[in-house]
């Protein structure tokens, strides 16, 4: 991919991968929707009784939570690397 680093775009592929290729602070936005690692054992419910959903797509599945903290700590990482820290004033 090359990062000509154009306005609006939207990245699609690994996460790992495509953050990696994105130069140091250059980023204002970073919008985030990583896996949630939900899949129940037994049923979960809300404090308003509602039963909550686990999630079974393979997208969302991990072998074990340390595999888990290890890739939301990898693209963690890459977003404060890529993040461009300015202060603005409105």
């Amino acid at each position: 991919m090359n990062m000509n680093m154009n306005i609006n775009t939207i990245i699609h592929g690994d996460c790992l991968e495509e953050l990696k290729k994105i130069p140091n602070q250059s980023i204002d936005l970073i919008f985030a929707d990583p896996p949630y690692n939900m899949q129940l054992k037994k049923e979960l419910y809300r404090p308003n009784n509602t039963k909550v959903e686990g999630v079974n797509d393979a997208w969302d599945k991990f072998e074990s939570f340390e595999e888990y903290d290890a890739f939301c700590i990898g693209w963690l990482k890459e977003c404060k690397r890529i993040y461009a820290f300015k202060i603005s004033r409105l």
